[in-house]
């Protein structure tokens, strides 16, 4: 099983014992964040040594560990663990930041949805599904869930895990395809050092630059996720703050808008860097080779 039994009932007493107040709840998870940290450090400990049978050594490893995981792979049951696992992962900063720095609302979103949906994906695990302690913890995350969540709240946090999924696809690609064209790039320039062939040359230097520019279409389409992920964040803030629900003027839509080459140039800034400047760099070799293969 992903986690100790034991766990459920410290889960389920956290969850009964939240204010229903926002902002006392709010105090309340600062004043015992160092106990939350100790769950959420259990729970990863726990799972991925069950699930992966691996021992990480803190909660960057643990990510790692994940992210490095081919989850189709599993079975249901333990990816949806995963899944919601790394989702509080990457919010851990939340728990191990500046003390003297307010973590209220912070606390009040990793609480709700992220270790809710953790909670539940947990109990509903098939090998903890009948055990009696399990269905206490999903009964205790289910009454605090609907105590400032409805149909609507539901339809938001899956747009914004949807949003989500989509925009680390889509950087998942952006590397696939930045590796796959390297490699090409890598080996004609080989090939023309080999042959002393400079039209090879150029034509690594037109493979790099559409690489590039595929490169870029993918990053924006990502960016694009990201954005619409952060509007329905936004929405999902005003629930947290005891406002109503509020749908994003885009809706809860994953349709982005096709990038224009505006778009692309706008990923050139100076910020971006990680982007443009490897490539930068391989052109000015390319250049360079093809000057000393001529």
């Amino acid at each position: 099983m992903p986690v100790a039994k034991e766990l459920f009932q410290t889960l389920s007493d956290l969850y009964r014992s939240l204010p229903d107040n926002l902002d006392e709840r709010g105090t309340y998870l600062v004043e015992r964040r160092s106990e939350i940290k100790l769950l959420v450090d259990t729970i990863w400990e726990q799972s991925i040594a069950r699930i992966l049978q691996s021992t990480p050594r803190n909660h960057m490893e643990a990510r790692q560990l994940i992210n490095q995981t081919t989850l189709s792979t599993l079975p249901g049951p333990d990816a949806e663990v995963l899944q919601s696992l790394l989702a509080v992962l990457d919010a851990y900063d939340t728990l191990d930041g500046n003390p003297y720095i307010d973590r209220s609302q912070p606390l009040v979103r990793l609480i709700t949805p992220l270790l809710s949906q953790l909670c539940l994906k947990l109990t509903s695990h098939p090998l903890h599904r009948n055990d009696d302690q399990a269905k206490r913890l999903g009964a205790a995350v289910g009454a605090y869930m609907t105590s400032f969540s409805g149909d609507q709240l539901q339809v938001l946090i899956k747009a914004y895990e949807t949003c989500q999924d989509l925009a680390k696809s889509n950087a998942e690609s952006s590397w696939a395809v930045r590796s796959w064209g390297l490699g090409i790039w890598a080996a004609l320039i080989a090939y023309a050092f080999d042959k002393n062939a400079p039209a090879i040359t150029a034509v690594s230097g037109i493979v790099l630059v559409c690489v590039f520019f595929v490169e870029l279409a993918i990053r924006q389409i990502q960016y694009a996720f990201i954005r619409r992920a952060l509007e329905i964040e936004d929405s999902l803030n005003d629930v947290l703050v005891g406002g109503s629900v509020r749908l994003p003027e885009s809706g809860v839509s994953t349709n982005v808008e096709t990038p224009t080459v505006r778009d692309l140039l706008r990923l050139l800034s100076v910020k971006r860097w990680l982007i443009w400047f490897p490539y930068l760099l391989l052109l000015g070799f390319t250049c360079v080779a093809f000057k000393v293969t001529s």
